[in-house]
Parts: structure tokens; C-alpha cells; sequence
């Protein structure tokens, strides 16, 4: 009698069933973005326009702000013939879908839906909503992207992401739910050494096929590893690394190559859009151009090849919440030659800027500054409001300055909650000033981060 692996087990069938159980066409998305990924760039465009125009129309027909945006700019579907046409709509801000979240749900929809809250590197919290058919197509990017590393569904995956900080249904089972799919779950938010070494051992005892999660944990890692001089032992055969949530400098990518001994490759996206852009073996960031539209605007208009411009992205999939010309505040430049994988899809290179920093606590202890995003978001689904937007400036190893927007109607425990959580993590001695401000200053680059180290020391 012959016996199947576990991993095969998960790529027939535990897969292809939870994808049938839950009406999701992952897998027939996935073959057809694994055919149009060789299209010709022309051939990708007209795909593409086709998809825009439809979505266009949809929203406008469909949802309460499109309608009257189109109405006062006296603008009609039919109107959008060309990308200069495209043009004419007005650029879509965070500030605009927080206000008026409701006014982009589609009238008509009666299937299931998803929510997500997200907060960003701006600190500024939003609520999305997607259809099955718009995570359908962000999967299927996704174990494409993996695929031209040769990892593929069921194979073993160690992911440094993010659970619940308090006690839940969701937090309880997050873990068992992951490892029914072959994946073990690692909080990224701890990276003290202590820590690390502890996540070494469990990660050494699984043997994993790949590592996906934040930059910044995976890369403490491998210098943890590097440092400790136990490279040899801890790269045991890796297909490769993927990295996402910020940008990994090259010396970084570089050390984490040599930790594990494989390819790094780095995939970019937010909550917004899914898998807007992913590495291929070449090096090379090529966009998802089947499931949205990228542009690089500078000023307004479209940006010269290889200039770093703002990113604007148009969901094409998610028919739910339509976001059209959507700014999600990341600096990027498209970039015009062909890579040598031969695919059809256009390249972008991304702003080094989108970095996590680390907070290093008195006592020593290291935490990525993702863990404050996840304090906000626990307060959001708590239902505690009161800050609107945050950011927090490490001055000293034991002394944070807090500066919040704030929310109407404004709960003063909302700002409670933020300290107790903060004191539980980076100490009960911390002094945390707080500071209530008309709204969060940019940066020289025109960015807004929620968490600034103000320590001369930071590793």
C-alpha cells in the first residue's frame, strides 16, 4: 500500500476542499494567472482595460460615491475611453474612505462578504470590505508568485505573522487551523535574543520548506543565526524566503541568504489591494497587472520611467468596495526593460522608505514596532473609540511620547488601553506622555510613520 506526504495530502485534497467548502476559485485563478503571466505586455494592457472598464462601470452603476463623484465631475463611464480619460477621475485618499465607508459598498451585493482592519505605517485605522472573488485572485497571486520558486500549496511554511493580543476564539485556534495547511505560526513581535533562539529550535524541529513573514522579524533571525555562527545547521534546505510588510535593504537580504542558505525574495502589497508587486528569481518586482492597474504619479501625472513617484492602485477584482485611483501612500518607479524570466508583467522598483523599526526596552528586551499597529487594531475591534490617528516617538529606552488625533465621539479609555497594553510588553516603569495634536506632521519625504526611535543606540 502505498501512503501519500502530509504536504501532498494538503495540495489534493484538505486544499481543494477548504477552497469548495468556502466557494473560493483560488485554483482556477491560479492556472489562469499562470498562463496570462506570459502574455505580451500589449496583450496584459488590453486585459487589463477590459477589467478597469467593467469595474468603472459597476461602481458607478452600484455604489452611492461613484455616482456622485462621476455626477459632479460630469463624467460617465462611457466617457473612459482612453488612460488619459482614466485621468480625469479624481485620486481617491485614506481620509476619503474613512469617511465615507458605506457610500463604496455595493447596493446589489448579497453574497459573503470579508472585513479587515488595517491601520498602516500612517497609524490612520480603516475598515475594508472584499468579496470571495477578490480574495480568490489575491491567493492565487500569491501561490503563483511562490511557484516560480518552485514552493508550492502543502508544502511546509514557517510564517512570522501576527495573531491577536488578547484572549480569543480567533487567537486559540489561529494555530491549529495553520498547521492543518502544514504551516507553523511565530510571533513576529518579540526579537530579543532569547526569544529568537527559542524560535530557532522550533523552527529546526519543523524543517520547513519556506519562511514568509515581516522583514524585519525574519532578518533579526538571521542575524541572530549569523551571530550565534550556526548558519550551517540552520539551513537545512530552504526553496526560499518571502519577505513583505516593509523593504529589506540589500545587506539585509544579503544575511539572510547566507542564514538560510536560499533565495530571498520580497513580496509587496497592503490590505487595500492584495499582492500589488512580487520578486521573481531574477530580481526583478513584477506587478500583478491581472488583478489591478499601478500608477507612478508625480504632480498628478504619470511619472517618467525609473523617477520615484507616488503609488496609486485600482483594485480590479473587488467589485464589494470598489477602490479606483486609490493613493495608499508608498513612493515607487515602473521601470521600462523586459527581465530575462520572460514574463509579460511590467516591473516596478519600490522606495526604500517602507522600513519597521525596532523598540529596545530597558531591560533590553526588542520589539518590531508592527506590534503597536496590532495594539491599535485590538482597541479597533474592541469597539473603544477614541483615536483617530497615532503616532509614537521612543526618546529614551523607558520614555515614549503618545501624539493621537483624536476621534469623536472620544473614550478616554481608548488612551488607557494603549498605556496598559504598551506597559505590558515594554515595561511597567515606562512614562508615556501623551500629547493630543490637530494632526500627525510628515516627514521631509512626505511620509507619515506611526512609530519614530529616537534612540542613538537602535540596533
Amino acid at each position: 500500500m502505498s501512503f501519500i506526504s502530509y504536504k501532498q495530502f494538503v495540495r489534493k485534497f484538505y486544499f481543494p476542499l477548504l477552497c469548495k467548502i468556502k466557494r473560493e476559485q483560488t485554483l482556477e485563478y491560479l492556472g489562469k494567472l499562470e498562463q496570462s503571466q506570459y502574455l505580451s505586455g500589449e496583450e496584459i494592457k488590453k486585459m487589463q482595460w477590459s477589467r478597469l472598464q467593467r469595474l468603472i462601470t459597476h461602481a458607478y452603476e452600484n455604489t452611492l460615491y461613484y455616482k456622485r463623484l462621476f455626477n459632479n465631475a460630469e463624467l460617465k463611464p462611457d466617457d473612459i475611453k482612453t488612460y488619459e480619460d482614466f485621468l480625469n477621475i479624481p485620486l481617491l485618499s485614506k481620509e476619503n474612505v474613512r469617511n465615507h465607508q458605506k457610500e463604496f459598498l455595493d447596493r446589489t451585493h448579497r453574497g459573503k462578504f470579508y472585513k479587515t482592519i488595517t491601520s498602516g505605517s500612517e497609524g490612520l485605522s480603516l475598515k475594508l470590505f472584499y468579496d470571495r472573488d477578490f480574495k480568490s485572485w489575491v491567493s492565487a497571486a500569491q501561490w503563483r508568485a511562490r511557484r516560480w520558486f518552485g514552493v508550492d500549496i502543502g508544502d511546509k511554511e514557517v510564517a512570522f505573522w501576527g495573531r491577536p493580543l488578547e484572549s480569543s476564539f480567533e487567537r486559540l485556534v489561529g494555530p491549529y487551523k495553520a498547521r492543518m495547511r502544514n504551516i507553523m505560526l511565530i510571533s513576529p513581535f518579540d526579537v530579543s535574543k532569547k526569544r529568537l533562539d527559542a524560535h530557532r529550535r522550533k523552527i529546526r524541529g519543523f524543517r520547513p520548506d519556506y519562511m514568509y513573514g515581516y522583514a524585519l522579524s525574519i532578518y533579526k533571525l538571521a542575524e541572530y543565526i549569523k551571530q550565534a555562527g550556526k548558519e550551517k545547521k540552520d539551513s537545512f534546505g530552504y526553496k526560499a524566503i518571502f519577505t513583505t510588510s516593509e523593504t529589506l535593504f540589500k545587506h539585509q537580504e544579503n544575511l539572510i541568504e547566507e542564514a538560510f542558505g536560499c533565495k530571498v525574495a520580497q513580496e509587496y502589497g497592503c490590505a487595500e489591494a492584495g499582492i500589488i508587486a512580487h520578486e521573481c528569481p531574477q530580481g526583478n518586482m513584477h506587478i500583478t497587472s491581472e488583478n489591478l492597474l499601478v500608477e507612478f504619479l508625480k504632480d498628478g501625472q504619470p511619472a517618467l520611467p525609473g523617477e520615484f513617484a507616488e503609488v496609486v492602485v485600482t483594485s480590479l477584482n473587488n467589485f464589494y468596495m470598489p477602490l479606483i485611483r486609490y493613493k495608499i501612500g508608498d513612493m515607487g518607479a515602473r521601470l521600462d526593460h523586459q527581465c530575462r524570466c520572460r514574463r509579460g508583467l511590467p516591473i516596478m522598483r519600490l522606495d526604500t522608505a517602507k522600513v519597521t523599526s525596532t523598540i529596545i526596552t530597558s531591560k533590553g528586551k526588542t520589539f518590531s514596532s508592527e506590534l503597536l499597529d496590532y495594539i491599535n487594531l485590538e482597541l479597533i475591534k474592541k469597539g473603544i473609540k477614541g483615536i483617530r490617528q497615532f503616532r509614537i516617538i521612543q526618546i529614551a529606552p523607558a520614555a515614549f511620547e503618545v501624539e493621537i488625533v483624536k476621534q469623536q465621539p472620544f473614550l478616554p479609555e481608548s488612551v488607557d488601553y494603549f498605556r496598559k497594553k504598551m506597559r505590558e510588553f515594554f515595561g511597567m516603569d515606562i512614562k508615556i506622555d501623551v500629547k493630543f495634536v490637530e494632526k500627525i506632521s510628515r516627514d521631509k519625504s512626505g511620509k507619515i510613520h506611526y512609530f519614530i526611535s529616537r534612540i542613538a543606540t537602535q540596533q
